[in-house]
């Protein structure tokens, strides 16, 4: 992507940044329900940004050393092309199985693979990232914190809990 440096008038005072140029090959993928904000703030700065989302579920009565068997049961990917940058956002990545399962089953039914590949989330553990990057290598990963495990269910400690309820859930009074 190509970017340019700018000067913009904020609230308060002036700040420097960096415009993206080439935003019409973006291509955004939320896993559902907890990256819904995720995608919608990504979409508010990329306007111009093709979106996608999949549904996942663990199985966590298949969970086999730190990895747990995902099931996708929802699909809706715009076609992929070689000018593309794909970006896959889950608020929550403790295994990486749902992103690496979610990558391999948009490449497969896309004749081309994306120029580039981030995987945008907030928490997750070390041993995920190691996963997507070994199984999906060249990917970009940014998340705000690498949490130090997971526990026995396979939730990351101390992690934020379930992301998507408390995305979506609002506390009782």
């Amino acid at each position: 992507m190509r970017r340019k440096r700018v000067e913009v008038q904020t609230p308060l005072a002036k700040a420097k940044g960096i415009t993206i140029s080439e935003r019409a090959h973006l291509v955004i993928v939320g896993i559902l329900r907890a990256a819904v904000p995720l995608v919608e703030g990504l979409s508010s700065v990329f306007p111009e940004a093709r979106l996608g989302f999949l549904s996942a579920r663990r199985k966590e009565s298949e969970q086999k050393r730190g990895r747990l068997d995902v099931e996708i049961s929802y699909l809706n990917v715009p076609t992929l092309s070689e000018s593309d940058t794909l970006i896959i956002t889950d608020p929550m990545i403790a295994t990486g199985s749902t992103i690496c399962k979610a990558l391999e089953l948009i490449f497969s039914r896309n004749a081309r693979k994306p120029r580039r590949v981030i995987v945008a989330g907030i928490v997750a553990t070390m041993n995920a990232l190691r996963r997507i990057a070994s199984w999906h290598p060249g990917t970009e990963i940014y998340v705000a914190a690498i949490d130090p495990r997971l526990d026995r269910r396979g939730y990351i400690v101390p992690g934020l809990g379930d992301a998507g309820d408390r995305a979506f859930i609002l506390p009782v009074a």
